[in-house]
């Protein structure tokens, strides 16, 4: 609840502030999610873009500022960091990863043709 309530309190439209938890949602056993996180085993924290039954899965809730296949390599990025080291994989766990926007590529400069 005091999470909820902080997330509130957030500017909405600051890029600067956004988490992984402002474009996706996670359930345990989601058959219908895009991306699923192995919880358990040898091959816990793996991520994957088929049904692990008792996985944790991954939806996109906002499509337009997140691509699947970018989310995916994330989730590899963050298993390699060891974000699963030693705890139990969750979606709080990785959802309050901040994400940096990317700087927009400068104007092709047209004299330079």
């Amino acid at each position: 609840m005091q999470r909820q309530m902080q997330r509130q309190n957030q500017p909405q439209d600051d890029p600067a502030m956004t988490t992984l938890a402002d474009l996706i949602s996670c359930t345990i056993d989601d058959p219908q999610a895009e991306l699923w996180i192995i919880r358990r085993g040898p091959e816990k924290g793996t991520p994957s873009k088929t049904y692990v039954k008792g996985a944790l899965g991954v939806r996109i809730t906002k499509p337009d500022q997140l691509i699947r296949d970018y989310l995916y390599y994330l989730l590899e990025h963050l298993r390699n960091q060891g974000i699963w080291n030693g705890v139990e994989v969750t979606g709080d766990r990785f959802a309050m990863v901040q994400l940096q926007p990317t700087a927009p590529a400068p104007p092709a400069n047209p004299d330079q043709n």
